[in-house]
């Protein structure tokens, strides 16, 4: 697993390598020995070398994926097992943080090269892992923004977790991965963002449009979603209310969207609905679901 940025990445592992022909003596480049490639590596080459005539793959201890490329790219392994992540950044010719010594950049042979020449590849996949974003690009609350150039909040294809992950950055367009549960403050006080989303497996949905002065339409909320708390606050230029059928609790949900001109929507599944709809000075009906127990302060002011 490889973090940085309290980013923790752990995407799917591949195999990489350019075979020599005329040579069956192949160096897997793994990771550490305390880590999971070794072993794995290991048991990898063994049912390589007992089940192909002739075949010698010796599992090597190394620095994991980032250092396995570079490992390839000097010709010093055949194989390796890496983060698809890493590999994209290498075959892309990517400088990134999360590499330490860029694998390509000025002075560095470039791994466009490298693939063009030993034609690399990915050739099975192993797995995925559980892939985590917890303030990824640590934006201030005031809208600025540690990485300027970024202007689209992405999960990635694998993340679960994206509980602060692009808070009070200035994003202006956001997507949601199929496998992300948690969406808490998630895109809160981006003020840039036009367009509420939310993947197909979220659950949870707190805070996570707090503040987003910007968006306009129809408030987003995937079926699967069982609380909303404060997702939709101070959002003054939405139109129109969305609520999963699955939500329960709506608690401070879509207060101060004074945009919202028709009718309030209240599924039939929710219990709490504590200043929902508070602030809402221009919304035309309310409306109150039949397992509702607390409403204290909805529609308020």
């Amino acid at each position: 697993m490889k973090k940085s940025l309290l980013v923790v990445v752990a995407a799917v592992a591949m195999l990489a390598g350019c075979a020599k022909q005329n040579n069956k003596n192949y160096i897997l480049a793994t990771g550490g020995t305390s880590g999971t490639y070794y072993p794995f590596g290991g048991a990898m080459a063994q049912i390589w070398n007992d089940g192909i005539e002739g075949m010698n793959v010796t599992a090597q201890a190394t620095g994991a994926s980032a250092e396995n490329l570079r490992l390839i790219n000097k010709g010093e392994a055949e194989y390796a097992i890496v983060q698809n992540d890493v590999m994209d950044y290498a075959y892309n010719g990517y400088v990134t943080k999360n590499l330490g010594t860029p694998i390509a950049g000025p002075g560095i042979v470039t791994m466009n090269d490298a693939y063009r020449s030993c034609n690399v590849s990915g050739v099975p996949e192993i797995g995925p892992n559980v892939v985590h974003m917890v303030n990824a690009f640590a934006c201030s609350h005031s809208g600025g923004s540690a990485y300027p150039n970024v202007t689209v909040g992405k999960s990635g294809p694998r993340v679960r977790d994206m509980t602060n992950a692009y808070h009070g950055c200035n994003i202006t367009s956001a997507e949601v991965g199929p496998y992300v549960t948690t969406l808490n403050n998630t895109f809160a006080d981006c003020k840039d963002l036009t367009e509420a989303v939310c993947g197909p497996s979220v659950l949870y949905m707190d805070k996570t449009y707090w503040g987003c002065g910007s968006l306009t339409g129809k408030a987003a909320c995937g079926d699967n979603v069982t609380i909303m708390d404060n997702t939709y606050n101070m959002c003054e230029k939405l139109t129109e209310p969305y609520v999963g059928p699955n939500v329960t609790i709506m608690h401070n949900t879509f207060r101060h969207c004074t945009g919202f001109k028709g009718d309030a929507y209240v599924p039939e599944n929710v219990t709490d609905m504590n200043f929902a709809y508070a602030y809402c000075s221009n919304m035309k009906n309310a409306a109150c679901g039949p397992n509702v127990v607390s409403m204290e302060n909805a529609y308020s002011f």
